[in-house]
């Protein structure tokens, strides 16, 4: 099994790999780090504010939204953006593909770009995100795993995916190995395929095993009927 040096993917591979994808992954993550550190009040109203410019955008910019603020009678200038959230339906999946071409923003700096989602239930949805949105959520992921002590570059596993995710071709099984990420299917987890995931995380010792917690608890019971976890107790 190839593992490249931790310190090698948290100095080199990651921060070259973001930076040839032109995303500010990094920058994100130290963004996050000190907003939990704001007190709970400040980082509240800084919350606030953003969701409200979010809604404000929604209504300005994508026809799907202004529509649906005009139907429950939101006024993103004007209203407490919680309340005004609580008023909306919940979206679904037949929403979105009933109306998708009215809630992109085409004109997003760098295109939209595709992405899918399975979910939890395998009912693939087509959709976009953009650069930004991936640095942010990125950045908030890894500044989450920060406060739990995995840097940048640690071995992860990650326990996720759909069936497009999860055919991944040379390049994607290349871009893992450099960045220190391994993917499993959480879609099907007979106990043959489970033993085999528990071998695979004994060999690969990841820091940190990331994914659906439904599937999770599966492999955890299992890996408990199979004599222990695979992982030894972090170190005090």
């Amino acid at each position: 099994m190839i593992r490249i040096p931790e310190w090698l993917t948290r100095s080199v591979t990651f921060p070259l790999y973001e930076r040839v994808c032109r995303r500010d992954t990094l920058r994100e993550m130290r963004r996050v780090d000190a907003e939990l550190r704001l007190p709970a009040d400040a980082l509240a109203d800084r919350v606030r504010q953003r969701l409200q410019r979010l809604l404000i955008f929604a209504a300005r910019t994508l026809p799907f939204y202004q529509r649906l603020f005009d139907t429950c009678r939101i006024r993103p200038e004007r209203d407490d953006p919680y309340a005004a959230l609580q008023r909306l339906p919940v979206l679904d999946k037949a929403t979105v593909r009933a109306n998708a071409p009215d809630m992109i923003w085409t004109a997003v700096p760098g295109g939209p770009r595709p992405a899918v989602t399975g979910g939890t239930s395998g009912d693939t949805l087509r959709f976009f995100l953009d650069r930004a949105h991936h640095a942010r959520n990125m950045g908030a992921r890894l500044a989450l795993h920060h406060s739990l002590g995995v840097q940048p570059g640690d071995r992860r596993l990650y326990l996720w995916g759909s069936r497009i995710e999860l055919r991944r071709g040379q390049w994607q099984r290349l871009r893992d190995i450099l960045i220190n990420e391994r993917i499993l299917d959480a879609f099907e987890l007979p106990p043959r395929r489970m033993d085999a995931y528990l071998a695979f995380i004994r060999r690969y010792q990841p820091r940190l095993v990331y994914g659906y917690g439904t599937a999770l608890a599966l492999l955890a019971r299992h890996a408990l009927k199979r004599g222990g976890p695979p992982l030894p107790p972090p170190a005090p």
